[in-house]
Protein backbone atom coordinates (compact mmCIF):
# COMPACT_ATOMS: atom_id res chain seq x y z
CA UNK A 1 0.00 0.00 0.00
CA UNK A 2 1.45 3.41 -0.71
CA UNK A 3 2.16 4.89 2.51
CA UNK A 4 0.71 8.56 3.28
CA UNK A 5 3.82 9.23 5.02
CA UNK A 6 6.43 7.86 2.39
CA UNK A 7 7.81 10.30 -0.38
CA UNK A 8 8.41 7.26 -2.46
CA UNK A 9 4.27 6.98 -3.51
CA UNK A 10 4.50 10.55 -4.07
CA UNK A 11 7.54 10.29 -6.87
CA UNK A 12 5.67 7.24 -8.28
CA UNK A 13 2.26 8.11 -8.99
CA UNK A 14 3.37 11.74 -10.59
CA UNK A 15 5.93 10.01 -12.51
CA UNK A 16 3.17 8.02 -14.12
CA UNK A 17 1.01 10.87 -14.48
CA UNK A 18 4.03 12.71 -16.62
CA UNK A 19 4.77 9.74 -18.72
CA UNK A 20 1.30 9.83 -20.13
CA UNK A 21 1.87 13.49 -20.22
CA UNK A 22 5.39 13.48 -22.07
CA UNK A 23 3.68 10.38 -24.80
CA UNK A 24 0.88 12.71 -25.57
CA UNK A 25 0.64 16.33 -24.56
CA UNK A 26 1.76 16.93 -28.45
CA UNK A 27 -0.60 14.66 -30.56
CA UNK A 28 -3.53 15.37 -28.37
CA UNK A 29 -5.48 18.41 -27.48
CA UNK A 30 -5.91 19.27 -23.50
CA UNK A 31 -9.36 19.01 -24.28
CA UNK A 32 -9.26 15.85 -25.83
CA UNK A 33 -7.48 13.92 -23.51
CA UNK A 34 -10.42 15.05 -20.77
CA UNK A 35 -12.52 12.61 -22.99
CA UNK A 36 -8.92 10.06 -22.86
CA UNK A 37 -10.32 7.68 -19.39
CA UNK A 38 -7.80 5.07 -20.66
CA UNK A 39 -4.86 7.06 -20.26
CA UNK A 40 -3.40 4.91 -17.20
CA UNK A 41 -3.90 1.56 -18.78
CA UNK A 42 -2.86 2.53 -22.47
CA UNK A 43 0.65 3.85 -20.84
CA UNK A 44 1.32 0.75 -18.70
CA UNK A 45 0.77 -1.27 -22.15
CA UNK A 46 3.10 0.99 -23.76
CA UNK A 47 5.20 0.40 -21.06
CA UNK A 48 4.90 -3.68 -21.04
CA UNK A 49 5.11 -3.47 -24.18
CA UNK A 50 8.72 -1.63 -24.72
CA UNK A 51 10.25 -3.29 -21.70
CA UNK A 52 9.78 -6.80 -23.28
CA UNK A 53 11.33 -5.09 -26.85
CA UNK A 54 8.46 -3.73 -28.30
CA UNK A 55 8.55 0.30 -28.27
CA UNK A 56 5.49 1.53 -30.25
CA UNK A 57 5.49 4.84 -32.55
CA UNK A 58 4.30 6.80 -29.49
CA UNK A 59 7.56 6.10 -27.34
CA UNK A 60 9.73 5.88 -30.80
CA UNK A 61 8.56 9.27 -31.38
CA UNK A 62 9.74 10.63 -27.97
CA UNK A 63 13.44 8.94 -28.47
CA UNK A 64 12.62 5.71 -27.00
CA UNK A 65 11.95 4.18 -23.35
CA UNK A 66 15.14 5.54 -21.72
CA UNK A 67 14.63 9.12 -22.65
CA UNK A 68 11.01 9.09 -21.94
CA UNK A 69 11.37 7.84 -18.55
CA UNK A 70 14.26 10.01 -17.76
CA UNK A 71 12.57 12.80 -18.92
CA UNK A 72 9.26 12.43 -17.60
CA UNK A 73 10.93 11.30 -13.75
CA UNK A 74 12.31 14.68 -14.07
CA UNK A 75 9.05 16.41 -14.40
CA UNK A 76 7.56 14.37 -11.46
CA UNK A 77 10.60 15.93 -9.34
CA UNK A 78 10.01 19.24 -9.98
CA UNK A 79 6.48 19.15 -9.43
CA UNK A 80 7.32 17.18 -6.24
CA UNK A 81 9.32 19.89 -5.34
CA UNK A 82 6.77 22.96 -6.14
CA UNK A 83 4.22 21.48 -3.95
CA UNK A 84 6.43 20.41 -1.22
CA UNK A 85 9.85 22.36 -1.49
CA UNK A 86 12.98 21.11 -1.97
CA UNK A 87 13.99 18.57 0.34
CA UNK A 88 12.72 14.88 -0.83
CA UNK A 89 13.18 13.58 2.97
CA UNK A 90 10.05 15.97 3.92
CA UNK A 91 7.89 14.60 1.16
CA UNK A 92 4.99 12.64 1.78
CA UNK A 93 2.37 11.13 -0.38
CA UNK A 94 -0.13 12.39 2.37
CA UNK A 95 0.49 16.01 1.89
CA UNK A 96 -0.68 15.75 -1.57
CA UNK A 97 -3.26 12.39 -1.72
CA UNK A 98 -6.04 13.88 0.89
CA UNK A 99 -9.32 12.46 1.62
CA UNK A 100 -12.67 14.58 1.24
CA UNK A 101 -16.05 13.23 1.79
CA UNK A 102 -17.99 16.21 0.59
CA UNK A 103 -21.46 16.59 1.15
CA UNK A 104 -23.70 17.62 -2.41
CA UNK A 105 -25.26 20.03 -0.51
CA UNK A 106 -21.47 21.77 0.60
CA UNK A 107 -21.04 23.23 -2.83
CA UNK A 108 -23.30 26.01 -1.60
CA UNK A 109 -21.33 28.53 0.87
CA UNK A 110 -21.20 29.05 3.83
CA UNK A 111 -22.82 25.32 4.18
CA UNK A 112 -19.32 23.94 3.45
CA UNK A 113 -18.51 24.46 6.54
CA UNK A 114 -21.26 22.37 8.20
CA UNK A 115 -21.63 19.91 5.70
CA UNK A 116 -17.90 19.55 5.27
CA UNK A 117 -16.59 20.43 8.75
CA UNK A 118 -14.08 17.78 8.96
CA UNK A 119 -11.99 18.69 6.13
CA UNK A 120 -9.65 17.02 4.35
CA UNK A 121 -7.01 14.12 5.93
CA UNK A 122 -4.25 12.82 4.29
CA UNK A 123 -4.83 8.94 2.96
CA UNK A 124 -2.82 6.25 1.71
CA UNK A 125 -3.27 3.97 -1.29
CA UNK A 126 -4.00 4.68 -4.70
CA UNK A 127 -5.73 3.87 -8.17
CA UNK A 128 -3.77 0.27 -8.03
CA UNK A 129 -3.34 -0.53 -4.22
CA UNK A 130 -5.56 -2.44 -2.27
CA UNK A 131 -7.90 -0.54 -0.44
CA UNK A 132 -8.02 1.67 -3.56
CA UNK A 133 -7.82 5.35 -3.41
CA UNK A 134 -7.93 6.95 -6.62
CA UNK A 135 -7.45 10.59 -7.13
CA UNK A 136 -8.38 14.15 -9.36
CA UNK A 137 -5.52 16.18 -10.22
CA UNK A 138 -5.14 17.95 -7.57
CA UNK A 139 -4.27 15.01 -5.63
CA UNK A 140 -8.09 15.05 -3.93
CA UNK A 141 -9.11 11.20 -3.33
CA UNK A 142 -12.06 10.69 -5.78
CA UNK A 143 -12.62 7.00 -5.72
CA UNK A 144 -12.45 3.78 -3.93
CA UNK A 145 -14.65 1.36 -2.09
CA UNK A 146 -16.91 3.74 0.35
CA UNK A 147 -17.99 0.93 2.07
CA UNK A 148 -15.94 -2.01 3.17
CA UNK A 149 -16.92 -5.79 3.71
CA UNK A 150 -15.47 -8.66 4.84
CA UNK A 151 -17.32 -11.53 6.28
CA UNK A 152 -15.74 -15.41 6.85
CA UNK A 153 -18.84 -17.77 4.90
CA UNK A 154 -18.02 -20.36 7.30
CA UNK A 155 -19.20 -17.96 10.23
CA UNK A 156 -21.77 -15.17 8.89
CA UNK A 157 -22.54 -14.71 12.01
CA UNK A 158 -19.64 -12.44 12.65
CA UNK A 159 -18.47 -9.40 9.92
CA UNK A 160 -16.12 -6.88 9.82
CA UNK A 161 -17.44 -3.51 7.66
CA UNK A 162 -16.80 0.13 7.24
CA UNK A 163 -19.07 2.88 5.56
CA UNK A 164 -17.42 5.89 5.40
CA UNK A 165 -17.90 8.61 5.87
CA UNK A 166 -20.57 7.38 8.93
CA UNK A 167 -23.47 6.16 8.74
CA UNK A 168 -26.02 9.06 9.33
CA UNK A 169 -26.48 11.84 6.22
CA UNK A 170 -27.90 13.96 9.41
CA UNK A 171 -24.77 16.77 9.73
CA UNK A 172 -25.70 16.82 13.75
CA UNK A 173 -25.43 13.07 13.95
CA UNK A 174 -22.84 11.98 16.40
CA UNK A 175 -22.30 9.47 13.19
CA UNK A 176 -21.97 11.61 10.28
CA UNK A 177 -18.31 11.56 9.99
CA UNK A 178 -17.07 8.73 12.76
CA UNK A 179 -15.80 6.66 10.60
CA UNK A 180 -13.91 9.18 8.14
CA UNK A 181 -10.25 8.52 10.18
CA UNK A 182 -11.36 4.40 10.27
CA UNK A 183 -11.69 4.49 6.13
CA UNK A 184 -9.07 6.08 5.81
CA UNK A 185 -6.60 4.20 7.99
CA UNK A 186 -8.27 1.20 7.07
CA UNK A 187 -9.53 -0.02 10.30
CA UNK A 188 -12.73 -2.26 10.14
CA UNK A 189 -15.49 -2.67 12.73
CA UNK A 190 -16.94 -6.05 14.27
CA UNK A 191 -20.54 -6.28 13.74
CA UNK A 192 -22.06 -9.24 15.01
CA UNK A 193 -25.47 -10.66 14.13
CA UNK A 194 -26.29 -12.02 18.24
CA UNK A 195 -24.84 -8.40 19.39
CA UNK A 196 -27.84 -6.93 21.96
CA UNK A 197 -29.99 -4.94 20.10
CA UNK A 198 -30.16 -1.03 21.12
CA UNK A 199 -32.29 1.45 20.16
CA UNK A 200 -32.52 5.24 19.57
CA UNK A 201 -35.55 7.38 18.56
CA UNK A 202 -34.50 10.38 16.13
CA UNK A 203 -37.69 13.04 16.40
CA UNK A 204 -38.31 15.77 13.91
CA UNK A 205 -39.99 18.47 14.71
CA UNK A 206 -41.07 20.93 12.11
Amino acid sequence: MDSKDEAAPLIFNLWMKSISDVLFEDQISPEMRELFKGQKQAVDELLRNAANGWESIWIEEKGGLPKVLSQSLSRAVKKAENLQGGSPSKWKWGNYHQLAFSHPLSSVKPLNYLFNREGRIPVGGSSVTVQAAANKEDGTVNHGGSWRFVIDTQNINTAFHLVGPGQSGHPLSQWYHDLMDDWAEGNYHKTALTAEKTRQTLLLKP
